[in-house]
């Protein structure tokens, strides 16, 4: 799951896949399904790359993210 607050045209890859739709613009945090090319991508105890691009042509320009792995086992959940 990617933690995603962002202006509009947002993109999203890691290790160079995209993420998915994450929509057009968001106003708070919202919680993004990866989608599974971009899952099978992550290098599980390795160095991971996360590149975020942003276009805003007028207004307000925000980003931040972050990434947590979400299990039903409370002692696994990471974030």
């Amino acid at each position: 799951m990617l933690y995603l607050h962002h202006s509009v045209n947002c993109e999203v890859y890691i290790n160079g896949v995209n993420i998915g739709d994450i929509g057009i613009y968001s106003s708070g945090y919202n919680i993004i399904d990866i989608n599974d090319a971009a899952a099978n991508a992550l290098k599980a105890n390795g160095k991971n790359v996360i590149a975020i691009h942003c276009k805003q042509n007028g207004g307000i320009q925000y980003m931040d993210a972050g990434i947590a792995i979400l299990t039903t086992d409370k002692k696994k959940s990471t974030y």
